[in-house]
């Protein structure tokens, strides 16, 4: 099968779609005024327009950006080896509408960029098309819009919610990525690394390595929702190798290696070149886990020479259309292995956390029919109070009813409103600010890193002074002590890379690894 193929087939089910609603609480409402300023040098200047804001970069500079823009974020200025150009947002939405090609657009070199929610680019959200960049920890969604809307995607031109073109030394780290009408992130460079993103339900392939050498996909989560966007699922993760002008055959030195995959058609494959003497080559697909999904679990349609498949725990054996040039050594086929949680199986990275937290009584899961846990959706601040109330007190914990006069946004019948109201009268939580508490809010991950150690040591406790353990989360930066004690005490290591990922919303399976090494649940 190639990828002109499997588009077709794709488009075929399109006649069958359902027209529905699919929301996903991964973004979080923007609480920060509109702000943009260039620091260089200790100097701060305020920028009014991103073109202004561009003028002013250059090796050591650190733009900061928060709230709310509709224009197109566009860094053609580079820094320098040592002396990166550093883009910063906090609580930063870059919404363009169909109005920019894409939302982001990188073709400066020497960039680090983070800390965005990216929606409405027409072809991309964000596009990388310099060199030395690192794109970590941003939230890109509903984008690629020329091809419709989330659950309404039609097939047009393949753009890609993250975007590698031709770039070199490229890092795509901790992403969020979904409901794009188009690939999900998209690989097409030399020397890139994509890893411990999470990718789901876009039109496309969610994770493509296409013609992209000395390239690694690595500790990514992908998944596929049954239905949608289309009825026959998306591919996972695909190496491919299509023909574009002065770009040649480079499909080579690719690894893909420790990736989750869930729920696709097929979970991770090699697609048929479209150039007659096209191979995969010098390439590991190896400590990948694919546990379910309608078509190959591992799939090789590409021709091959000296590639390596190994210790992989896959729901079918590989299959491998020109077996001449592949080896397959020690992974292991599983059925469909029963679980508490049916979106939850035996193979789940946090299944062991997860199940302690239902056998603990603390949760019930998302669904009761079928018995569901939703591991990657947001946890809300609402759902926050019952998790930790429960974690401190107990399952037979029930708190005193509400009264509704506590918070302006939470009257006496709000779901969780006692729990809400309790957590404030324990001293955990003052809401989160003119007097709300924002119940539907997502909880970030330096929110939680409060509220977990206060849940656990009381109201006053106040933690060690940060030292600087996570690149990402600066001396003096918001819950930056909270963060480093929670890391002192075991119960996170981070989100992968050496980061914390401070803003990222936290999701339920990371919840459950929370509350269970907090309290200590068997």
């Amino acid at each position: 099968m190639n990828k002109k193929l499997y588009l077709l087939t794709v488009i075929i089910m399109l006649f069958v779609m359902s027209i529905g609603s699919h929301t996903n609480a991964g973004a979080s409402p923007l609480a920060a005024a509109k702000s943009a300023k260039v620091v260089v040098n200790g100097v701060s200047t305020t920028c009014t327009t991103f073109k202004a804001c561009d003028d002013l970069l250059g090796p050591d500079a650190t733009l900061y950006i928060s709230g709310e823009w509709n224009e197109q974020l566009r860094i053609t200025e580079s820094g320098s080896a040592g002396h990166p150009i550093n883009v910063i947002g906090t609580d930063a939405l870059i919404k363009v509408d169909r109005t920019e090609v894409s939302g982001i657009a990188l073709t400066g070199s020497y960039i680090n960029l983070s800390g965005f929610e990216v929606i409405g680019g027409d072809s991309f959200g964000i596009f990388i098309t310099g060199q030395v960049i690192k794109v970590e920890n941003n939230i890109v969604h509903d984008s690629v819009l020329e091809n419709g809307t989330a659950g309404n995607c039609r097939q047009g031109s393949w753009g890609s919610a993250i975007k590698v073109r031709e770039a070199m030394y490229v890092e795509v780290r901790g992403n969020q990525v979904y409901n794009s009408c188009g690939e999900g992130i998209a690989l097409r460079g030399t020397y890139v690394l994509a890893e411990y993103n999470t990718v789901w339900d876009n039109f496309s392939v969610q994770l493509y390595v296409d013609n992209s050498p000395y390239t690694t996909a690595q500790h990514n989560t992908v998944k596929c929702t049954p239905g949608f966007p289309t009825p026959r699922q998306p591919v996972g993760i695909a190496i491919g190798e299509e023909r574009f002008s002065g770009w040649g055959n480079q499909r080579h030195d690719n690894k893909v290696l420790n990736n989750y995959v869930e729920g696709c058609q097929d979970g991770i494959v090699s697609w048929e070149g479209e150039m007659s003497t096209a191979k995969l080559i010098d390439s590991v697909i190896s400590g990948n886990t694919v546990v379910n999904g309608a078509g190959r679990a591992i799939g090789l349609w590409s021709k091959n020479q000296n590639v390596l498949i190994e210790n992989n725990t896959i729901y079918a054996e590989p299959f491998i259309k020109y077996p001449e040039g592949v080896t397959v050594i020690n992974n292991t086929v599983i059925g469909s292995t029963p679980s508490i949680f049916s979106d939850v199986p035996s193979t789940y990275w946090a299944v062991s956390y997860i199940e302690s937290l239902y056998n603990a009584g603390i949760t019930g899961g998302c669904s009761t029919s079928p018995l569901l846990y939703c591991p990657s959706s947001s946890v809300t601040r609402a759902q926050m109070a019952v998790f930790l109330l429960r974690g401190t007190h107990g399952s037979g914990y029930t708190p005193p009813a509400a009264s509704g006069a506590v918070f302006g946004d939470v009257s006496a019948s709000t779901f969780a409103a006692a729990w809400i109201e309790q957590l404030a009268a324990e001293g955990i939580t003052s809401g989160c600010g003119s007097g709300n508490y924002c119940p539907d809010a997502t909880v970030t991950r330096a929110q939680m890193a409060i509220f977990l150690l206060r849940s656990k040591y009381g109201s006053a406790y106040v933690p060690p002074v940060a030292t600087g353990v996570f690149p990402d989360v600066p001396v003096g930066s918001f819950a930056a002590d909270w963060i480093e004690q929670l890391a002192a005490e075991g119960i996170t290591s981070g989100c992968g890379g050496g980061n914390y990922c401070p803003n990222s919303a936290v999701t339920r399976d990371q919840m459950a690894v929370f509350l269970v090494k907090t309290f200590n649940l068997p």
